[in-house]
């Protein structure tokens, strides 16, 4: 019976674009990464000298596009700096991140961290199409090259998923051979394809019958041996908490620590407040 259903649903699936229905990244004229683009009274305003964006080739095995990328930061100082490697969450694109990447930037004094962020490919500016875990590793491959290539090193290297971002953020931290974060920010995140199925049919259907964007952070956060802040809301209807939870109990690292926010939805930076999402977050940072 369980295989008939699984054949049913497949044949009404088959016509659909499963993975552009995850994956929905729209494109941008332009950018406008500037002061005039965060509100008038807000507290984090950048200095636009050192707003710089810029272009990486990411190479899914011959499949190559050019993704653009935002650093907020001296990028010459790279090889002392802390830097914060941002994989942003299922909107639109990098534009619609923007007041958290300065408020990021600012967190515990003027552009204090350096930030680097990126729109996957189909998202803002960046060429190409997102079609599962091959393109997204190769995108953010590219910008963990581009940081080594700059000086970074691990122990200065903070990375931060948030929804989305997390699929790309738990596979750096658990395998990447490129760099790896000393510590890492999972907000709101994802956990398993299969359960990502479970959840919107309510039936235990193989991720493989819905789409082609197979992950498995369970796994992968196995491998992170760092230092862990998950943030989540117990109203999360798009990133379910319990599925989250499961990644977050299976992590053995140096130090983990999570921030549970009652009532909060998906938008958990909204419902926290600024000020308390970004001082949890500097908390975390800080901390030895």
């Amino acid at each position: 019976m369980k295989n008939l259903i699984y054949f049913l649903l497949a044949m009404v699936l088959v016509s659909c674009d499963v993975d552009s229905a995850m994956l929905f990244g729209e494109t941008v004229k332009t950018y406008e990464f500037n002061n005039a683009a965060l509100p008038a009274d807000y507290a984090y305003q950048v200095d636009e000298s050192k707003v710089e964006v810029f272009t990486l080739t990411s190479d899914d095995n011959g499949n190559k596009a050019e993704i653009y990328c935002l650093y907020l930061g001296d990028k010459s100082k790279i090889a002392t700096d802390t830097v914060i490697l941002y994989c942003h969450g299922n909107g639109p694109n990098l534009q619609v991140f923007w007041e958290r990447l300065a408020q990021l930037a600012n967190l515990g004094g003027k552009n204090h961290y350096g930030i680097l962020a990126y729109d996957y490919r189909g998202y803002g500016l960046s060429q190409g199409k997102s079609t599962g875990m091959g393109t997204m590793l190769a995108d953010v491959d590219a910008c963990l090259q581009w940081l080594k290539d700059k000086g970074l090193t691990g122990d200065r290297f903070i990375l931060h998923g948030e929804s989305l971002g997390s699929i790309p953020g738990t596979y750096v931290a658990g395998y990447s051979q490129i760099l790896s974060p000393t510590k890492y920010i999972f907000e709101v995140p994802q956990s398993t394809a299969d359960a990502i199925g479970e959840d919107a049919s309510g039936l235990s259907i193989p991720s493989s019958f819905l789409t082609d964007f197979n992950f498995d952070l369970y796994t992968a956060m196995k491998g992170f041996k760092g230092s862990l802040l998950w943030m989540h809301g117990t109203k999360d209807q798009t990133a379910p908490i319990e599925n989250a939870r499961k990644v977050y109990d299976v992590f053995e690292g140096k130090y983990k620590e999570s921030i549970i926010v009652e009532g909060a939805p998906h938008g958990l930076r909204e419902y926290m407040g600024i000020e308390p999402w970004g001082e949890d977050i500097l908390n975390f940072i800080r901390m030895k």
